[in-house]
């Protein structure tokens, strides 16, 4: 796709979102760039690079990721290419993510007073996932909310044009 902007102006939008990302502090504030920057569909769609580029690199086939990420052969061909051809950003931060906290699973059925330190750990490992999940559902439901008002500002835009192509738009005076 051809941009419609300078070479100039491409490099000084570039400056400020590299710049941009560097400023923020952990997760929280990443969390919440991005959702007032992206879309909930364009979050999506880095989240599934990020987790293709991942699968890849742990030895996953290409038609393996595409059916467990649901998208198609080409994307995970672009991101294998990507990988391929450099691929040092993909390949530091997937280095340097932690873990996500999975839900513990239930007791072993014993009595919980000859389960101690194993119910401190299980107790540790659910609050901690609970944590983790809170905050994803606020993002996301920020982002489902974000996606409700884009379009409610689509169609508005859009009624407004229709109405002004049929010649039944009048500003105001």
């Amino acid at each position: 796709m051809k941009s419609k902007l300078s070479i100039e102006k491409r490099m000084d939008l570039l400056f400020d979102l590299v710049n941009s990302f560097g400023k923020l502090n952990g997760p929280e504030e990443s969390a919440l760039f991005l959702q007032d920057l992206l879309t909930e569909n364009e979050v999506e769609n880095l989240s599934k690079r990020l987790r293709i580029a991942k699968l890849i690199l742990s030895g996953k086939s290409q038609r393996e990721i595409s059916l467990e990420m649901k998208t198609s052969p080409v994307t995970v061909h672009k991101v294998s290419s990507w990988l391929d051809s450099g691929g040092g950003g993909f390949k530091k931060v997937l280095k340097s993510l932690p873990k996500r906290a999975s839900k513990p699973k239930a007791g072993s059925g014993r009595a919980i007073e000859f389960q101690g330190p194993q119910f401190l750990l299980k107790l540790y490992q659910y609050s901690v996932h609970q944590a983790q999940t809170s905050k994803l559902e606020k993002i996301g439901s920020t982002l489902r909310l974000k996606s409700a008002m884009n379009r409610d500002i689509q169609e508005s835009y859009s009624d407004f044009y229709k109405k002004r192509s049929k010649g039944r738009y009048r500003p105001q005076k």
